[in-house]
């Protein structure tokens, strides 16, 4: 609690604070808008998420953390749609 009263007192502690979390905001809306452009985006050639996933399924065997990130993809996908059938019931 001591070093909030310090951040009132000490007006560059003040403006630093502020400033960082406006960094981090503009940092989590600019990523937010990039994984809004590459999942929702309707392109036939380029980055989405038809081309990670062909990417990702023809290099399974290649790369041991791409097989180990598929896996886990699927099993999330498995366990939501478990839920969903348990939720419906």
């Amino acid at each position: 609690m001591g070093s909030l009263g310090a951040l009132r007192d000490n007006i560059a502690l003040l403006k630093t604070f502020a400033l960082s979390v406006f960094f981090c905001y503009i940092v989590i809306v600019t990523l937010t808008f990039l994984l809004f452009i590459l999942f929702y985006s309707d392109t036939t050639e380029g980055l989405s998420a038809h081309s990670i996933l062909i990417y990702s399924v023809k290099n399974y065997h290649t790369n041991r953390n791409l097989a180990d990130f598929v896996d886990y993809i699927q099993e999330q996908l498995d366990y939501m749609q478990i839920l969903a059938a348990y939720s419906s019931n």
